[in-house]
């Protein structure tokens, strides 16, 4: 690392325009926000009227436009919109993670200007997995399979790369990255997207005909039974080291309670189900019973790490994979929907992720080295393999952890919340981080955490600190602007007018 540039970086950044904004909300604590965008510092205020919600929506919209690629056999979103093709290449956010598709359509699915952009997505992913056939069928015939050195190549795998027509994995030296595809949150995210989208009319059953579509549904339910989910260590939402995550066995088993109610309300659904699942020779993982039982399991679980503290506890706390706080666990409240879990315990939730608020966004989690201080200057991959980690911990300081895009993921289930209880305290959670979140959107001519300028009003996926000679300071990361941001920030909108008039 070069002292001397980062002293230089952090001269440049220092003389950056960084707005100060103090709220004293009436019924709530004040707090400061750091405001980066002076397009957005004179409209933010301690609560908001449903028109100043539209408004700051419409203002806001350049940076929340979501860019999708469309290819003669699918359309996608990339995890992050790069102009610079060089960067592109060398982080690989180029490519389609299937979580991060998933943000993006469900924010455009929320907007009936957009419904069929996110149709078209949602089918491409559909394509993805049914295309993966004899992966699936494998480990359903032997899930240790996934317990084997290799076994994190042989589950589904969730990220593709963009340039290829037929789903090839993101080549490194001619050959598949080495990735840890073991990702039980994004399945069970699009196993639970299908249903609904079927339930809501957004794709229907001539759609499904296309190119074996409904077989999807048959492969993301018997592999998540036959690998049991809710015992099944992943590398969720982080794709990091493998452990018990509740924020993906919280995915898994809404896409199942919602699997087992479609299968009692949709007579057609649940024949084609039938049928599909007897062709597959799939019917003893795919049985209503079968899956009743897995739910039941994986709430037993997640319930009881929710009362033990979080994210993965069941493992103890002299494990190292033991975790109480972690940004994901906000899966729990939303995208889920968990109607076996009380509001108490998707309260505590939120009050475990909120320790996690730095100064700018949030935290993953604590001790998280991903990004964390002069991370763009030690030249390490973005790829979380073995030895970008030992890097990553190498170089790691204490306390310098990126501060994420999360707070308007935050906000809106606060908004869940308080839609739920009608409990003002969460309304004006909720309004805090929104204004948090709008905190965030770049200012003219900002530079980034490596050196280089970044585009302005965009979302960065999180603020990364540089620390040299004392001197602690935070610029936007260069993965920028962020898909995944764009879509949770407008949800977050959606859901704030869902809410109809907040001032009341």
């Amino acid at each position: 690392m070069e002292i001397s540039a980062l002293k230089e970086l952090i001269e440049k950044i220092k003389k950056e325009p960084l707005f100060e904004k103090d709220f004293y909300p009436q019924d709530a604590p004040s707090y400061k926000v750091f405001i980066h965008s002076e397009k957005i510092e004179p409209y933010l205020k301690e609560r908001y009227s449903l028109k100043e919600i539209e408004f700051l929506s419409g203002l806001t919209l350049p940076a929340r436009e979501i860019k999708i690629v469309s290819r003669p056999w699918g359309s996608f979103i990339s995890a992050a919109s790069f102009d610079d093709s060089n960067k592109a290449r060398f982080t690989n956010y180029d490519a389609v993670w299937i979580r991060d598709s998933l943000w993006g359509y469900l924010a455009l699915k929320s907007n009936k200007e957009t419904k069929q952009e996110a149709k078209e997505i949602l089918l491409t992913l559909f394509d993805y997995i049914v295309k993966q056939r004899g992966r699936i069928l494998a480990a359903i015939e032997n899930p240790s399979r996934l317990d084997e050195a290799d076994g994190k190549m042989k589950a589904i795998h969730i990220r593709f790369d963009s340039n290829s027509a037929s789903f090839d994995d993101v080549s490194e030296n001619g050959k598949a990255q080495e990735w840890n595809h073991k990702q039980n949150d994004a399945l069970g995210l699009l196993l639970d997207c299908g249903i609904n989208a079927l339930r809501d009319g957004v794709i229907d059953f001539e759609d499904l005909e296309k190119k074996d579509r409904f077989e999807m549904f048959i492969y993301l339910a018997a592999y998540l039974s036959a690998v049991k989910f809710y015992g099944m260590k992943d590398s969720g939402a982080w794709e990091e080291e493998e452990k018990l995550n509740s924020s993906s066995i919280a995915l898994v088993c809404s896409a199942f309670e919602n699997l087992l109610n479609f299968l009692k309300e949709n007579s057609l659904f649940c024949a084609k189900f039938t049928e599909f699942a007897s062709k597959l020779n799939l019917e003893k993982c795919c049985a209503a019973e079968v899956l009743e039982k897995s739910l039941s399991e994986g709430y037993k679980i997640l319930k009881r790490q929710i009362e033990l503290g979080g994210e993965s506890v069941l493992c103890g706390k002299k494990d190292p994979h033991y975790r109480e706080a972690d940004a994901a666990l906000l899966n729990i409240i939303y995208p889920s929907k968990l109607s076996r879990l009380s509001f108490r315990e998707r309260e505590k939730v939120l009050n475990t992720v909120e320790s996690l608020s730095g100064i700018f966004g949030i935290k993953r989690y604590e001790g998280d080295n991903y990004q964390a201080a002069n991370f763009w200057f030690h030249n390490i991959k973005t790829d979380t393999d073995a030895k970008s980690i030992e890097e990553r911990k190498k170089h790691f300081i204490c306390g310098s952890e990126a501060e994420w895009f999360f707070d308007s993921w935050f906000s809106l289930c606060c908004l869940k919340l308080y839609q739920e209880s009608k409990e003002k305290r969460f309304l004006e959670r909720a309004f805090r981080y929104l204004n948090r979140a709008l905190g965030q959107i770049t200012g003219a001519d900002a530079i980034g955490a490596d050196g280089k300028k970044v585009p302005s009003f965009c979302l960065p996926e999180s603020y990364n600190f540089l620390i040299c000679a004392r001197q602690k300071y935070a610029a936007a990361s260069p993965i920028i602007p962020l898909n995944w941001a764009k879509a949770s920030l407008s949800l977050m909108f959606k859901e704030f007018k869902n809410q109809g008039k907040t001032d009341e």
